[in-house]
């Protein structure tokens, strides 16, 4: 093997989404630490879908190991494998961080995608997964997952420069999910009267910032609408370390992406989610806090508002901190492993 190990990584495109981009930086980070130098090369996971080709194969064996990882890969976004091309894949493999999306009215997966999940499973050395009911899905298809949480969690934060600056002693963040999830069409006119009375209501004394932490292109439009009904609002779109650096800033964030949630989580600011799938609730009861979970199609702006005041009143950081803590020591071991298991390099 050579000295600098050549690792092929399967991820999503990392351009338009903050989350997608967080866990692909997140993931080398950890490796790195682990291992040093190290050559990673990107594989989109689409190609994961379609047919193998001598090339292809060729190119993809001629790495130390594959990673795929995290986001939701199990989901209908990367499923159904081909098997064939699955089946071919020769260094040994690891799903890192993994997760399972299932938004709201959301059948799930079907039999093929099951099925082809299930060969990437046998086929993996180690499985990683970002929360509980993705080890249950693994479970369910008779493969051991490792619950290492997300691994943006790890994302080391960056101070911008050109970032936002907390003037008022208190200030509130909010991100509201637009990026064509089942259901958006109908609910988001909906949210956004939830999210401008939260606005109004936190920020009515004056003595709060207020600041909009975009995660997808796709939120551009909400942002501008939502700056317009609050122009104190200020809308913060940033690289991904910078932009949990500004989480740090925070006292409270009101979310729906699940990577907002998550870089509230990492910078030890309480949240409160708006959950439009599965995985929303799933890391608020992972963490401990699963009365901090609203669901998205039924919640009320007094929800939003009454689950605020509880998480302000009981930040909890004590016991945020003792959670973060045992994800990392689980996310340690699964990178050692990696390093033994993988790539055949004991601890250093």
């Amino acid at each position: 093997m050579p000295a600098t190990p050549r690792i092929l990584h399967v991820h999503f495109k990392t351009r338009h989404n903050v989350g997608d981009a967080a866990v692909v930086l997140a993931i080398r980070e950890l490796v790195n630490a682990r291992l040093g130098r190290t050559r990673w090369i990107s594989l989109p996971v689409r190609t994961l879908r379609e047919p193998p080709t001598p090339r292809m194969l060729r190119f993809i064996n001629g790495h130390d190991a594959v990673i795929i990882g995290g986001g939701g890969f199990c989901s209908k976004h990367a499923l159904p494998l081909d098997e064939r091309l699955v089946a071919a894949i020769e260094p040994p493999i690891a799903l890192f961080g993994v997760g399972h999306n299932r938004h709201l009215d959301d059948p799930g997966l079907d039999e093929r995608q099951r099925a082809s999940l299930g060969l990437l499973a046998k086929r993996a050395c180690l499985i990683g997964v970002r929360d509980r009911v993705t080890q249950a899905l693994f479970a369910g298809l008779g493969a051991a997952a490792t619950l290492t949480g997300d691994p943006a969690i790890f994302l080391r934060p960056a101070r911008p420069w050109w970032g936002p600056r907390r003037r008022r002693p208190r200030a509130f963040g909010f991100n509201l999910a637009c990026h064509g999830w089942t259901g958006q069409q109908a609910r988001l006119e909906p949210l956004l009267d939830i999210y401008r009375e939260v606005i109004d209501t936190l920020g009515a004394d004056g003595a709060a910032d207020l600041w909009y932490l975009v995660h997808a292109d796709a939120e551009r439009d909400v942002a501008r609408r939502l700056h317009r009904a609050c122009p104190r609002l200020r809308i913060c779109r940033l690289a991904p370390a910078q932009l949990l650096h500004t989480y740090g800033q925070l006292d409270l964030v009101v979310s729906m992406m699940l990577h907002s949630s998550l870089f509230a989580f990492a910078a030890g600011v309480p949240v409160v989610n708006l959950a439009y799938d599965e995985k929303n609730r799933a890391f608020l009861e992972d963490i401990g806090h699963p009365e901090r979970c609203l669901p998205a199609a039924t919640a009320t702006a007094r929800d939003v508002l009454d689950a605020c005041r509880q998480a302000l009143a009981e930040p909890d950081q004590a016991a945020a901190a003792a959670v973060r803590e045992r994800y990392a020591a689980v996310t340690r071991e699964f990178v050692e492993r990696f390093a033994d298991t993988c790539l055949g390099r004991t601890a250093r």
